[in-house]
């Protein structure tokens, strides 16, 4: 069994039909990632034998897989995660705080284990009395 891209692309395929395999496509409409306009795959196994990745979410030109993806709610003004590449956090200000724009980050191993953080903000008052982002962190849930 195979799925491509949009470009026609092989992105995944069932190399060991012997095993029982497994595919979850998830579609949300309110949810943006970093990536835009853009499709990205991650394929691997639990014994860690297969571990490919497809188009966003692939490093360098052998298809090596990121270790994780962004997401965050969709809004009329973003329709992207805007994260700072040298340290995972975001650069939209206090918009995760302010505005209820929830962030989150999926983390993955070769072997299928999973994790998850969201970013946590809270609000403080500036000296001119308008409310400031303080600084935030990432929290494993």
């Amino acid at each position: 069994m195979n799925d491509t891209d949009s470009s026609g692309e092989v992105y995944w395929n069932d190399v060991a039909p012997s095993e029982k395999s497994e595919v979850r496509q998830i579609i949300l409409d309110d949810v943006a990632t970093t990536f835009k306009d853009s499709e990205g795959a991650v394929c691997f196994s639990k014994s860690g034998n297969y571990f490919n990745a497809n188009g966003a979410l692939a490093s360098g030109t052998a298809n090596v897989p990121d270790e994780f993806i962004f997401i965050c709610t969709r809004t009329t003004s973003s329709s992207s995660c805007t994260i700072n590449s040298d340290d995972g956090d975001p650069e939209e200000g206090n918009v995760y705080a302010e505005k209820k724009k929830f962030l989150f980050s999926i983390g993955w191993t070769r072997f299928g284990d999973v994790s998850l953080e969201k970013w946590s903000q809270k609000m403080g008052e500036g000296a001119d009395g308008e409310p400031v982002a303080l600084e935030g962190k990432w929290t494993p849930l």
